[in-house]
């Protein structure tokens, strides 16, 4: 059973945007290591919220390179890379490169993205979903032959590659694992069973378990093992060392006009024993591996009872 922390880098509006907020970052991202959490994870997002302007986000990739020269066991990851950002020849080349520099901790995950806000203000063209989705099955192809051909040739109705060379490859072999976050019954299950080493899913132990049968039909069909990917799941974390500390923290979220219902229902929440409880609710629908953001992410005293009281139980 694996777990990580999504680092604070902004999108989420947790960053203070007075010069230090990478001091920060990395404090976090210290613990989560000193702590033995499995792996690190940032989002790939350019700006917070349309209503929020100038709020602090850090980039993505460029972060997690800093990272890796910060760590020396963490895996570190991206939770997911937004394909339509970059060409798919030059991430291969941004992902084989930190693979290196990490020393073999790449998480790459990668998905057929999905916030146009980003797109709209960096003047990026943000096609249907499904060509969204086909572009992604594209991408993965011309990706995993960077990282493990010679020399790469695409014709494909999106993209089109001629010869191009990526050394040095990545240490992890065949390559680093992909990732695929993101889920629609139809194409999406079946660009997961195809390319996937790992999927990442939202939802109740209900609905993640329904999204799993529905995988499994999909690697079936393509003669594919599924448990050969890893089924993960992203969810946000309230740890609480008592009930009547929990509760004030729900009574905030009434004042705030959050439906208290839905947060407990797609969350991991309340005191350890709690939360114990519910991660065994995930892992009998089939999680493997959980990665985690934690509510007041620059506050690293979550992270420790986590670390203490949950995680034991669970290794």
């Amino acid at each position: 059973m694996g777990f990580g922390v999504i680092v604070p880098q902004g999108w989420r509006l947790d960053l203070v945007g007075d010069g230090r907020d990478f001091e920060r970052i990395v404090r976090v991202l210290k613990t989560a290591e000193e702590l033995g959490f499995d792996h690190a994870w940032l989002y790939d997002h350019f700006i917070t919220y349309p209503e929020v302007r100038y709020h602090p986000v850090f980039e993505c990739w460029t972060t997690l390179s800093a990272f890796a020269g910060l760590t020396k066991k963490i895996r570190l990851g991206t939770i997911v890379t937004c394909n339509l950002y970059r060409y798919p020849t030059v991430l291969a080349k941004m992902a084989s490169t930190l693979d290196v520099i990490s020393g073999g901790r790449l998480e790459f995950g990668i998905g057929a993205c999905w916030y146009e806000e980003d797109f709209r203000r960096f003047g990026i063209p943000f096609p249907s979903l499904r060509q969204r989705l086909e572009m992604l099955d594209e991408a993965l192809r011309i990706i995993k032959s960077m990282w493990t051909e010679k020399e790469t040739w695409f014709n494909g109705k999106y993209y089109r590659v001629e010869g191009a060379i990526n050394y040095p490859k990545p240490l992890q072999k065949p390559h680093p694992p992909i990732l695929i976050g993101g889920f629609g019954p139809k194409i999406m299950a079946r660009i997961i069973a195809r390319h996937a080493n790992k999927c990442n899913f939202f939802g109740t132990p209900s609905e993640f378990k329904w999204k799993v049968n529905i995988l499994d039909r999909h690697c079936k069909v393509i003669g594919r093992d599924p448990d050969e990917i890893v089924k993960t799941l992203t969810t946000t974390v309230v740890i609480a060392e008592s009930n009547k500390e929990f509760r004030k923290f729900l009574n905030q979220l009434k004042a705030m006009g959050v439906s208290v219902e839905d947060f407990l229902q797609y969350s991991l929440s309340g005191t350890p024993e709690k939360i114990m409880a519910r991660i065994r609710e995930y892992i009998r629908a089939g999680v493997q591996e959980f990665i985690m953001y934690f509510h007041n992410a620059l506050n690293i005293k979550p992270l420790k009872v986590f670390a203490e009281k949950v995680i034991p139980e669970f290794k």
